[in-house]
C-alpha cells in the first residue's frame, strides 16, 4: 500500500475520533432541552420579570415548534415592549395568513394586529381590525373597549364616548362616570372654537356622568366668563362647594377676579366658611381666610390661622410663607427666624 494511501486512511480516522470525543464528551452526552421545556422556561422568565431570557427562549421555543401561536404572540408583545413594533407587526402577520389555526388563536392574533398598528399609530388600520373583532358575538364588549380607548388616544372624543355607552352597556356597568372625561375634552374643543353654549350643555352632561367632577365646574364658569356672563360664572364657580369641596381651591381666584370685578368681593370670605363647614380642614379655604383677614389688617387673626393651619399640616408652604410675611412687616426678627428654619425644612418635602 503506499504511503499516499496510508495517510489519507490516517486522516479520515483522526476525523472520526475527533467526533466520537464530541460527540460523547463535549456535546452528544448534553441532554438536548425539547421546545416544551423551552417555553416552560419562557413563561417562568415572564413571570420574574426577566424579559431578555424570556425573549430567547421564545425564539428557541418556535424555532424548533412552529405550532406553538402562544409562544408566538408572547414573542410579538415582547418585540412591541421593545419598540420593535413594525417586526412584531410582521410577525403577527406571517400568523394571520396560516390556515392551520383555531378561532380563538385567530382571535388572539387580530388583537396583536390591532396593537401592532396602534404601536405604529396607524390607528385607521387598528381601527378597522377592532371592528372586525367587534363583529364577532363573543369579543363585541372586548373589542368595543379597545375601540373607546383607540378612538380617546385620536383625539375622537364623540365616537369614544358612543364606543364607551355602548361597552357599559354590554357590560352592564352602571357606573358611568369614567365617561365624564369624554365630555370635559368635547367641551373643551367646542371652547376653542368660540361655541360657548354647546360647550356648557357637554360640562353639564359632564357633571350629569360624574356629580363629583371639580373639572365640569370649573370649565363651565370658563364658559361663561368667556361670554361676559360674570354673574352665572360666578354661580357656577359657587357649585364647587356641593359637587367637590375638597378641590374648591381651583375656582378661588377665579371667583375672587370675578367678584371684584362685580363689586361683590366680600361674598369670597361667606364662600370660605361654607366650605369649612363642609370641610373644616380645608387648608385652601383657612389659607384664604388668613389672606383676606391681611388685606383687611386684621395680622393678628391672619396671624392665629395661619397657625391654625401650622397645627394641621406643619409643611404647608402658603402659611409658612404668609406667616413669614408677617413677622417681617411687625420686625418680629426672632419669630420671623424660626419660620425660616421650618421653610427650609420643607424645601425637599412634597407641593401641598
Amino acid at each position: 500500500m503506499s504511503s499516499y494511501l496510508w495517510i489519507i486512511i490516517i486522516a479520515v480516522a483522526a476525523a472520526l475520533a475527533g467526533g466520537v470525543y464530541y460527540y460523547y464528551f463535549r456535546g452528544g452526552r448534553r441532554e438536548r432541552v425539547s421546545p416544551d421545556e423551552s417555553y416552560i422556561e419562557a413563561l417562568r422568565a415572564l413571570l420574574d420579570g426577566n424579559q431578555t431570557l424570556a425573549f430567547l427562549k421564545l425564539k428557541e421555543t418556535v424555532t424548533h415548534d412552529s405550532s406553538n401561536i402562544d409562544a408566538y404572540l408572547r414573542l410579538a408583545a415582547l418585540l412591541r415592549q421593545r419598540g420593535m413594533n413594525q417586526k412584531a407587526l410582521q410577525l403577527s402577520n406571517d400568523l394571520y395568513l396560516r390556515e392551520s389555526v383555531s378561532e380563538s388563536e385567530r382571535v388572539r392574533i387580530l388583537y396583536n394586529l390591532a396593537q401592532d398598528y396602534e404601536g405604529l399609530e396607524k390607528f385607521e388600520a387598528a381601527e378597522k381590525i377592532l371592528k372586525q373583532i367587534a363583529g364577532m358575538s363573543s369579543q363585541k364588549a372586548t373589542a368595543t373597549r379597545r375601540l373607546m380607548d383607540l378612538f380617546e388616544k385620536m383625539g375622537r372624543w364623540e365616537e369614544a364616548f358612543r364606543a364607551g355607552e355602548d361597552y357599559y352597556s354590554m357590560s352592564k356597568i352602571k357606573d358611568r362616570s369614567p365617561l365624564a372625561r369624554f365630555k370635559l375634552r368635547m367641551g373643551d374643543r367646542l371652547m376653542s372654537e368660540g361655541e360657548y353654549h354647546k360647550a356648557r350643555i357637554e360640562f353639564k352632561e359632564a357633571l350629569k356622568l360624574e356629580q363629583t367632577c371639580a373639572d365640569a365646574v370649573v370649565k363651565l364658569g370658563d364658559a361663561y366668563e368667556k361670554e361676559g356672563r360674570l354673574e352665572d360664572a360666578a354661580k357656577s364657580w359657587r357649585m364647587i362647594i356641593d359637587v367637590n369641596a375638597r378641590k374648591a381651591y381651583l375656582v378661588f381666584d377665579r371667583l375672587q377676579r370675578v367678584l371684584f370685578e362685580l363689586g361683590q368681593f366680600g361674598e369670597i370670605e361667606e364662600l370660605y366658611n361654607r366650605i369649612l363647614e363642609r370641610d373644616r380642614n380645608n387648608l385652601s379655604a383657612l389659607a384664604g381666610l388668613a389672606n383676606l383677614a391681611e388685606k383687611k389688617g386684621d395680622r393678628q387673626q391672619a396671624e392665629e390661622i395661619y397657625q391654625q393651619i401650622l397645627d394641621l399640616d406643619s409643611h404647608y408652604r402658603p402659611a409658612l410663607i404668609g406667616l413669614l410675611k408677617l413677622y417681617r412687616e411687625q420686625q418680629k426678627f426672632s419669630e420671623a427666624a424660626q419660620v425660616i428654619n421650618r421653610t427650609v425644612e420643607t424645601l425637599s418635602a412634597p407641593e401641598n
